[in-house]
């Protein structure tokens, strides 16, 4: 079961591969029925939070769904045997891959890509391409256009500024192109996406930033925004355990760009259990166009995967790997204030 405040509950059913959107009586159900139960015991236990043939109903319509099933002793649980090893997340994502079927794109690929997607769009609309703009205190970003031409020219912009020109030229689409099946337009951006799917989501947490407040920010590709979805802590020293990769610069660590996978974007599209690897390949593409311009205007740049995974998704409020989780950062500090010109990569150094 899963709740947005926008669309409502929804049933994902990993083993069929598929959803429904839900009222809140059915969902009642489903979460009841979490647990082994009689379905009499159930009526009766939500007899005060709906009508008794209402209760019913649904929970004859979930049962020939194949959302329940009759439970005939004891059960193998294999979740319960991943979980134990901190592996639920990991599970929900083999039992959705599971026996996906290969196919040989050697042969008819792009023939075959086409079918699929049509019949994927048939099921359900391929119209997601970036997460809604998240966050309060938002603030409009520069034009893509814009941030280049000043990119190419530096100047005495502040921090902040800058800050703003790399997350533009990153995260904001260039263009659009039509579907040639049903579903959303695709975007284009300045960093190379297999299918543009452009699954990878922009953050960026500010240190110490003149102009912008200390705290995390979601860059919104649609809406073309930056907005304010938490707080850091008052002092680097938590950071610090937190995001080790994140203080190797030979400058103070002034901003952390965080590149976040989601997966349902890949997934619509990429559905075999292999092409999760296609996720970091996204990242990797968008962590190397943002190390690259943040190593240039008077600044100073390094590209990391040492981070306590956990740690990063709550400072950004993700919501694992259901939704979304951390891929890589890359941390910005000042030319001017670094101590050599050299990068710190652990305990050794290497000449930039």
């Amino acid at each position: 079961m899963f709740y947005d405040e926008r669309s409502g509950w929804e049933i994902r059913n990993l083993e069929q591969r598929r959803s429904w959107a839900v009222d809140a009586p059915t969902a009642a159900v489903v979460i009841a029925f979490m647990q082994p139960s009689e379905p009499h015991d159930v009526r009766a236990a939500l007899r005060p939070h709906g009508d008794h043939d209402v209760i019913s109903s649904r929970i004859l319509a979930l049962t020939l769904l194949g959302v329940l099933s009759e439970c005939d002793g004891p059960q193998n649980d294999p979740l319960s045997d991943w979980a134990a090893f901190g592996w639920a997340e990991a599970y929900d994502y083999l039992l959705s891959t599971w026996s996906y079927p290969f196919e040989d794109y050697s042969k008819r690929g792009q023939e075959v890509d086409k079918e699929r997607m049509r019949e994927y769009a048939a099921a359900w609309p391929d119209v997601v391409r970036a997460l809604p703009q998240k966050g309060i205190d938002v603030r409009p970003l520069p034009g893509i256009q814009e941030s280049l031409d000043r990119l190419s020219s530096p100047d005495d912009r502040g921090l902040v500024d800058r800050l703003l020109d790399i997350a533009s030229v990153a995260a904001l689409p260039i263009e659009t192109m039509r579907s040639r099946t049903p579903g959303a337009d695709y975007i284009h951006r300045t960093s190379p996406s297999g299918g543009s799917r452009h699954p990878s989501e922009l953050y960026l947490l500010a240190l110490s930033v003149e102009g912008l407040s200390r705290g995390v920010y979601h860059v919104a590709t649609l809406e073309q925004t930056l907005g304010r979805v938490g707080a850091l802590p008052p002092d680097d020293r938590d950071l610090r355990d937190g995001l080790p990769g994140a203080f190797r610069l030979p400058a103070p660590t002034r901003a952390i760009f965080v590149i976040t996978s989601h997966f349902e974007r890949n997934m619509y599209r990429y559905r075999e259990p292999r092409t999760l690897r296609t996720l970091y390949y996204d990242a990797g593409h968008l962590g190397g166009l943002v190390e690259a311009l943040g190593d240039s205007d008077g600044l100073v740049a390094h590209g990391h995967q040492g981070f306590v995974d956990s740690y990063l998704a709550g400072l950004i409020g993700s919501d694992g790997l259901a939704v979304e989780s951390p891929s890589y950062l890359v941390s910005i500090g000042l030319a001017a204030e670094a101590e050599s010109p050299e990068k710190r990569i652990g305990k050794s150094r290497l000449n930039s």
